[in-house]
């Protein structure tokens, strides 16, 4: 319907009669009305979804500005920090108890001076970033991995390729509480344990000929294809 239809009638020609000063009366059919009705449940359904959008991107920005108006409290706290007393008095007695290697007594006082000034919000948001990055980096090595299987240079079956990137994929849920040690780059002698040198060397230049998948989706439909394929 593009447009309203208004009709008009008599009063006494209506069921039920319509009891009215005029001799005439406006009205409109009633499948129009259950039409408008319609859509005005829908408009109003899309008035709610907006609202609530709206209230949700509020919250957002709303969480944003504080989390930034802390780092900047923070920042500006550091560039003109204030010693309190208790450290000062503690950054003393560490220097004069090792008086006789100036340098090492200097720096064990700024260690001192440096864990009293407390930045949670700093903290908070490289842990934060922390956390984004070694998901990034899960994703990364999965799609290298499948790459790596669907080019041939990994002689498995499709089961155990899958189970590998799904394995690396859930490893994401442990890596907040992971050893420091377990998020730090292993040397080239550990890597040369667990393959030998002519194999990786022969990887490392072929992989850059592969093409690589990077997001989320692309890794779990590659899951899917391998799974298919079993």
């Amino acid at each position: 319907m593009q447009e309203v239809k208004i009709y008009t009638a008599s009063p006494s020609d209506l069921s039920p009669p319509v009891q009215s000063e005029s001799f005439c009366v406006d009205m409109v059919l009633a499948s129009d009305y259950a039409e408008l009705e319609a859509k005005y449940a829908a408009l109003a359904a899309d008035n709610d979804k907006a609202m609530e959008s709206l209230k949700q991107g509020d919250a957002v920005v709303k969480l944003a500005h504080e989390k930034f108006s802390a780092l900047a409290a923070e920042n500006e706290t550091l560039k003109y920090q204030e010693p309190k007393l208790a450290a000062m008095m503690s950054c003393l007695d560490a220097f004069y108890s090792d008086d006789d290697v100036p340098e090492r007594a200097m720096m064990t006082a700024y260690n001192i001076l440096r864990k009293s000034v407390g930045t949670p919000a700093t903290d908070a948001f490289l842990a934060e970033m922390r956390a984004q990055a070694h998901k990034e980096g899960a994703y990364f090595v999965a799609n290298r991995m499948l790459a790596a299987w669907d080019a041939g240079f990994i002689d498995d079956t499709a089961k155990n390729a899958a189970d590998i990137a799904r394995m690396i994929l859930t490893s994401t849920e442990f890596m907040a509480d992971a050893p420091e040690g377990d998020l730090i780059a292993h040397s080239p002698m550990a890597l040369s344990k667990i393959s030998p040198p002519s194999f990786a060397k022969e990887c490392s230049h072929d992989y850059g000929n592969l093409k690589l998948r990077r997001s989320a989706d692309d890794t779990l439909q590659n899951l899917r294809r391998l799974f298919q394929s079993r």
